[in-house]
């Protein structure tokens, strides 16, 4: 009983975020799963259309941004200082794209990693051992 109450609560949680998402005009973009010892992944976005911002949500492990580089299907770059952690539900706040309404090819995550104090890079995209916690990053755009 107390299990089919649990999965009650999950499976009306999981329909208020999406229509709260639906509602407000933000369309998810994709997802990635990371080690927290990256210190950069790329989110590749299917062409759902132009969008003016975005925003991201991570998922089971905390996560710390530095910088998040926007590559547009022409190949044009943003790039977007975003010094900011998110804890696992947590929403990051809206980024604003330059221009006007942007198809978007890829987003790459620039990130601290776990325990890296210093700034210093652990390696290029991809972990040096094995990571005991992951991330599930989500994109999400507004057009």
């Amino acid at each position: 009983m107390r299990r089919m109450k649990k999965l009650m609560f999950l499976i009306m949680g999981l329909f208020f975020v999406t229509s709260v998402f639906a509602k407000s005009g933000w369309e998810k973009l994709g997802e990635v799963t990371a080690d927290t010892d990256l210190d950069r992944v790329t989110i590749s976005c299917s062409h759902k259309g132009a969008f003016k911002a975005i925003m991201f949500k991570a998922e089971g492990a905390t996560i710390d941004f530095e910088r998040v580089l926007v590559r547009y299907t022409t190949g044009a770059l943003d790039n977007l200082n975003f010094n900011q952690t998110l804890r696992p539900g947590q929403e990051s706040g809206v980024l604003d794209l330059r221009g006007n309404r942007r198809v978007i090819k890829e987003v790459v995550l620039y990130l601290k990693s776990e325990g890296d104090t210093k700034g210093n890079k652990k390696g290029k995209g991809h972990a040096k051992g094995r990571s005991k916690r992951q991330a599930k990053v989500q994109i999400y755009g507004k057009s």
